[in-house]
């Protein structure tokens, strides 16, 4: 990888001769979670089903056999009235293809994830114009990847509480703000910086938890999976246009030119989501 000025940022053999295996490592670590994640993948238990368990259990029945009295017992109906209601509202991904909504949602996509496109392998470049310490870039990094962990759980829980619209204002704003301002961490230093793309990676995260939950609720669950799928055209836009972004205006621009185009992007997110008005199955606000 090269600098602006032309330089390579890495140049040793001992470290470059590790790169292959590392890779290797990651992908069987990668593999072994995976595995153990999807051995783990169960249906949550419904409310009206616990119930019976544990009347059953207290009537003398085992665990097991309770659980299965109480599945087949509560089959027909558990959440019968908010399926048939949601399953008829229901669009097909050709339908939603016409919806005002889904190019909505796809062009929020598409901006917010550019930025993020961008600023997720080009933040630790950034550091090393100012940060002489690979180290501690590589830590910053790591525990970067917590803060964007935690972050889908803090906005999922809040996109459960409030509307699409309002959370992802939010998120969009505060990306725009920290994209803004994180070039001022060239002259603050290490502690700005560390705070800054903790920040980011928190904030950008929520993209990934409030877009399918807005899909669902905008069009329906029937054809959940292929309409998200849908909108995910536009994360591939917006890949496309962060290596554009990185390839041709990177050195034209400069890094605060291309932090401000980051929050440009944030911005037309933030008037897209303002016109945002699509409604659930019920009434309610997606």
């Amino acid at each position: 990888t090269y600098g602006e000025n032309g330089e390579k940022y890495f140049s040793q053999a001992d470290i470059l001769d590790r790169v292959p295996h590392v890779f290797l490592i990651l992908g069987g670590c990668y593999f072994a979670i995976q595995v153990v994640a999807t051995m783990l993948i169960t249906f949550p238990p419904n409310s009206s089903v616990m119930s019976i368990v544990r009347r059953e259990i207290d009537e003398g029945e085992s665990e097991t056999s309770a659980i299965i009295s109480a599945n087949l017992g509560c089959k027909r109906d558990i959440g019968s009235d908010s399926l048939e209601g949601s399953s008829r509202f229901s669009k097909s991904p050709k339908e939603i293809l016409k919806s005002v909504v889904f190019y909505q949602l796809c062009l929020i996509f598409a901006c917010n994830l550019t930025a993020v496109g961008y600023i997720s392998p080009m933040y630790k470049a950034f550091g090393q114009e100012f940060i002489q310490d690979d180290r501690f870039l590589a830590l910053v990094g790591a525990f970067a990847s917590v803060f964007n962990c935690s972050g889908r759980v803090v906005w999922g829980s809040l996109g459960d509480r409030f509307s699409f619209k309002t959370v992802m204002a939010i998120l969009s704003a505060l990306s725009a703000v920290l994209f803004l301002s994180f070039y001022a961490s060239f002259i603050a230093g290490k502690v700005m910086y560390t705070i800054w793309v903790f920040a980011i990676f928190f904030v950008f995260s929520g993209n990934f938890a409030l877009l399918p939950a807005a899909s669902t609720r905008a069009f329906g669950p029937k054809n959940a999976s292929v309409n998200y799928g849908l909108i995910g055209v536009g994360m591939v836009s917006a890949s496309i246009f962060s290596l554009l972004l990185t390839l041709f205006l990177q050195n034209i621009l400069g890094w605060f030119g291309m932090f401000c185009v980051c929050a440009g992007l944030s911005c037309i997110a933030f008037v897209v989501v303002a016109m945002f008005s699509a409604k659930t199955y019920d009434g309610q606000n997606v």
